[in-house]
């Protein structure tokens, strides 16, 4: 008798440890496979009924030989901040290019020590000269005044600084001081620390110095030199630093620059470029420069000196796939339109010149979307070109890396009529970490 109740227990108990075990594995896959099957299946609204918008570029690029091959370019992508330095040592030629850049509506930023590095032994150490730096930041500021913003320092939480951190923000206050003491320099815009990074220690230290030591900034930097998977990281970046600038108010910061942008490994990819334009944009962020790299096709290459726009250009003036990263930035400033969707899908409507819908798409999740609806409510607002019979085109912007592209990959192209008031676009298999350009326009 007692074997057989202590069979019926082992019984039960099996079957208990089977039934938990069977709930593990469902609550396992639900874990995994709910979110696959949430993430891969979005959608965008874009609402006709809101107004238009018109936006400021935030884009930017570091260094140039000469801007005179660039102008088509220029023109196009209609960038409006400038970081330069190295390639300007000669003060005619500087001159001349920072005259150009003005006549694009292009606002120069001068790293002041990058001009005049390697001139003289102990240069990278300005804090042992005081006096020879004093002068620098004097004769500079006299040559531009306030049409420029001066950028003190490149990267001074890293080796090339070449002192201590209480050094360089030492050596920050006399470049201050001898720029707001000149005539004019009260109203100069000044801009750093410049960090490799968002440098939390570094960044606070220097606002805490700046506002201990009666230092103005005007303007919040550190370069972001990430990858796709952390441009989310940029948001929270920004928005800490919101906090630090309501913390020290005495400082003065009116807004935040990011002076660089992108890792090596991303340097040629278009989604990254949106991407980054994006968060950056979003988060109120005045703008961000391109950062340049060496080139690995390229022997002995650097974006930063063959003229290439950092790498958006061959060395032979040919677009590379990221170059239409700028370009769709570019046309979609004028006309944005009004659109909520996951944060992992980001997107920017808006019209073209003839007032025909377009749309950036960049996926920045972990999983392709089998499945992504661009819902559009409320088009009977007048503001859409919907004459004629149309035609709805998907473009790829297919990473070439350092290989010219001449042109985005159709993907497809259907009759489509936006007369409706409200209509839904499906689209299919839309990858992650790709740029797509979508379109809607007269059929020809």
């Amino acid at each position: 008798m007692n074997i057989e109740i202590k069979s019926l227990n082992d019984f039960f108990k099996e079957k208990s440890l089977k039934i938990i075990e069977f709930f593990i594995l469902i609550l396992v896959l639900f874990y995994f496979l709910v979110p696959q099957f949430v993430y891969s299946q979005q959608t965008i609204s874009v609402d006709f009924s809101k107004k238009l918008q018109k936006k400021e570029s935030i884009a930017g690029f570091l260094h140039f030989n000469d801007l005179t091959p660039l102008d088509k370019n220029i023109r196009m992508l209609k960038p409006k901040y400038w970081r330069v330095g190295n390639a300007l040592h000669d003060k005619t030629k500087r001159v001349q290019q920072i005259k150009l850049l003005h006549s694009y509506h292009i606002t120069p930023i001068l790293v002041l020590t990058d001009f005049f590095a390697g001139t003289e032994d102990n240069w990278g150490k300005p804090f042992l000269k005081q006096q020879k730096f004093r002068d620098l930041v004097k004769n500079l500021y006299l040559e531009n005044g306030n049409e420029v913003i001066y950028d003190l320092w490149n990267e001074p939480d890293t080796d090339s600084w070449g002192g201590s951190e209480e050094q360089f923000f030492q050596t920050f206050k006399i470049a201050h001081d001898v720029i707001r003491s000149l005539p004019g320099g009260k109203n100069a815009v000044i801009t750093g620390p410049g960090t490799s990074r968002f440098n939390k220690d570094f960044l606070r230290n220097f606002l805490k110095y700046c506002n201990s030591n009666n230092v103005r900034v005007d303007i919040l930097n550190w370069h972001e030199g990430g990858i796709l998977k952390d441009v989310m990281n940029v948001q929270t970046n920004i928005r800490t630093a919101e906090k630090w600038i309501k913390e020290f108010p005495k400082v003065g910061i009116k807004r935040i620059f990011i002076p660089e942008i992108l890792w090596h490994t991303e340097q040629f990819n278009p989604a990254a470029v949106f991407a980054y334009l994006y968060v950056i944009e979003k988060n109120g962020a005045s703008g961000a420069c391109k950062t340049c790299w060496d080139t690995p096709a390229e022997f002995g290459g650097n974006t930063c000196w063959n003229n290439s726009m950092d790498g958006i250009l061959d060395p032979q003036g040919n677009t590379r796939s990221v170059w239409w990263a700028y370009k769709f930035y570019a046309d979609s400033l004028d006309k944005r339109l009004t659109s909520s969707s996951d944060e992992s899908i980001m997107n920017i409507p808006y019209l073209d010149s003839d007032n025909n819908f377009s749309m950036i798409i960049t996926n920045i999740s972990h999983v392709d979307l089998t499945k992504l609806v661009i819902d559009l409510k409320n088009m009977n607002s007048g503001i859409i070109n919907r004459n004629g019979n149309q035609t709805l085109k998907l473009y790829e912007i297919t990473n070439t890396d350092e290989k010219p592209l001449k042109s985005p990959k159709l993907l497809f192209e259907i009759p489509f009529s936006m007369k409706s008031n409200n209509k839904k676009i499906n689209l299919e298999n839309i990858a992650h970490n790709k740029m797509y350009y979508l379109q809607v326009s007269k059929r020809k």
